[in-house]
C-alpha cells in the first residue's frame, strides 16, 4: 500500500495526480500540521511543482500520523466520555472482576497477581454486601 504526503505550495501549487484517475487509486486521509496524507494504488503520478514537498511513507509510519489527526483524537475523546456515562469505571472493573472469578470457580488456573486481586474485591464486597428488602425495611 503506498501512501504520500505533501503540501499545498506557498505559492498556489496544489498536489496533482496525472491524467483523470480511477476511482480509488488516491484517497485523501488526513492533514496534519499542514501537511495531507494519502493512500494511492499507483507511485505514477508525474512531476510535481517544487513546493509541493511530496513523500513516501510507510504502513506503519502513516498509521503512527492517522492517530494524531484531529478526527482520530476527536473520537477517542468522545467514546472516553461516552464509555464513562455508559458504564463507570467502577462497574466495568466489577464485570471483569466477575469473569475472571467465574474463570477461575470452573477451574482455569489465573496467575497469583489475579487471585490476589479477586481475593481482595471478594473481600469487600464480603464487608460491604448490597443490602436486601428483606434485610432492611429503608432500602
Amino acid at each position: 500500500m503506498p501512501f504520500i504526503s505533501y503540501v499545498e505550495s506557498p505559492d498556489g501549487w496544489h498536489f496533482l495526480p496525472p491524467g483523470e484517475w480511477i476511482d480509488g487509486e488516491f484517497e485523501w486521509l488526513c492533514e496534519v500540521d499542514g501537511r495531507h496524507y494519502a493512500h494511492v494504488t499507483s507511485l505514477d503520478y508525474g512531476e510535481q511543482a517544487e513546493g509541493i514537498d511530496l513523500q513516501h511513507h510507510g504502513e506503519a509510519e502513516i498509521q503512527h500520523i492517522l492517530d494524531q489527526s484531529v478526527p482520530v483524537q476527536r473520537v477517542r475523546e468522545e467514546r472516553a466520555s461516552e464509555y464513562q456515562r455508559a458504564l463507570p469505571t467502577g462497574e466495568q472493573l466489577d464485570a471483569i472482576l466477575k469473569a475472571f472469578n467465574h474463570l477461575r470457580m470452573n477451574g482455569t488456573t489465573l496467575p497469583a497477581e489475579m487471585n490476589e486481586v479477586i481475593g481482595r474485591w471478594l473481600a469487600v464486597k464480603r464487608a460491604h454486601p448490597k443490602p436486601t428488602l428483606l434485610d432492611d425495611p429503608n432500602a
